[in-house]
């Protein structure tokens, strides 16, 4: 009866680390939408407003509520007020418009996403409780798409930034910071192979350089495998060490979890 109780509290607990890379997917995918030109110009009919989130949002969710095994109701709401304040952010950094037009932006961005971060956080919540489908997607298997997919993020997010104080030096700290946290999470969690952050993280930032490349059409970038070289040297430090800290913890994780177990 005590294994049962304390299984049953543990599926239920809210885990801050994934709500907050939740709150971040709403901040930093939202405003994709406009800037990617596939994306921009779907989102000229109702419906393609509607579909554009699925294409940012809909799997980030998905992977996020299958590995936390938050409710999916506190998850959408987390993505939610990340949607919102990832609109109210780019109003910003775009001029400073009217205060009612900022907030009528954002209301309709939550509007307009939340089918799509409801619809992802459920089915994610799902196919961690499935009993079929849990060993086709299961915890490892989910970390290393994610590890992925915020290789690529991170590219876009460093793109369309405004520049970031003291140049380089200043880019390098911040990535650092940001990537050391991430990595740490996702190999931390990773129940075999942990180090395989490293080599997929970096593969992600070499797919969303080259993405980025083609998507531009303003810009001639006839030097984008230099980018490639800039963007991984910047990001390889806090993608190891957060790997290299993270598998630590994700030792004494499984330790900790294999002895209580043996005590119940």
């Amino acid at each position: 009866m005590l294994g049962a109780t304390r299984k049953l509290s543990a599926e239920t607990r809210t885990n801050p680390l994934w709500l907050a890379l939740s709150f971040l997917a709403g901040i930093a995918l939202i405003p994709l939408d406009s800037k990617v030109p596939v994306l921009a110009s779907m989102e000229t009919t109702l419906a393609g407003s509607f579909a554009a989130p699925f294409v940012t949002l809909y799997l980030p969710m998905l992977a996020i509520a299958a590995v936390s095994g938050d409710r999916p109701l506190v998850t959408s709401i987390s993505a939610l007020v990340g949607v919102a304040s990832g609109v109210a952010e780019s109003a910003l950094i775009s001029g400073f418009p009217r205060a009612g037009a900022v907030i009528l932006a954002m209301c309709m961005a939550c509007l307009l996403s939340a089918p799509a971060i409801i619809a992802g956080a459920s089915v994610g919540s799902w196919l961690r409780t499935s009993p079929s489908l849990a060993e086709l997607f299961d915890r490892t298997s989910l970390m290393k798409f994610l590890a992925f997919a915020i290789g690529v993020l991170f590219v876009e997010i460093v793109y369309h930034l405004p520049p970031l104080p003291f140049g380089m030096r200043g880019q390098l700290v911040a990535a650092t910071l940001v990537l050391l946290l991430v990595s740490m999470s996702l190999s931390a969690y990773s129940d075999r192979q942990p180090w395989s952050t490293v080599p997929l993280m970096l593969g992600g930032i070499l797919f969303g350089v080259i993405a980025d490349v083609f998507l531009d059409t303003k810009v001639d970038r006839n030097l984008w495998p230099i980018e490639i070289v800039i963007m991984c040297a910047i990001s390889a430090p806090g993608v190891i060490l957060g790997t290299a800290v993270g598998t630590l913890f994700g030792i004494r994780r499984r330790n900790r979890i294999e002895s209580e177990s043996a005590t119940v």
